[in-house]
């Protein structure tokens, strides 16, 4: 079931792995995390099924 979420409670680093996949200069998780606390405004589509995020707004 996907959910989204306004807030980063919740979100851990093992659910962000593999977003930039395929980007010329990959993210880690630790600097993903980072942009988005550096970010105004997040959404995150949260699929619990899997444990992943994806990010709509940041």
């Amino acid at each position: 079931m996907i959910r989204y979420v306004d807030s980063l409670d919740g979100i851990r680093l093992d659910m962000l792995h593999g977003f930039f996949e395929g980007w010329r200069r990959s993210v880690s998780p630790e600097e993903h995390l980072e942009l988005l606390r550096g970010s105004d405004h997040v959404v995150l589509a949260v699929d619990d099924g899997l444990n992943v995020v994806s990010d709509l707004d940041s």
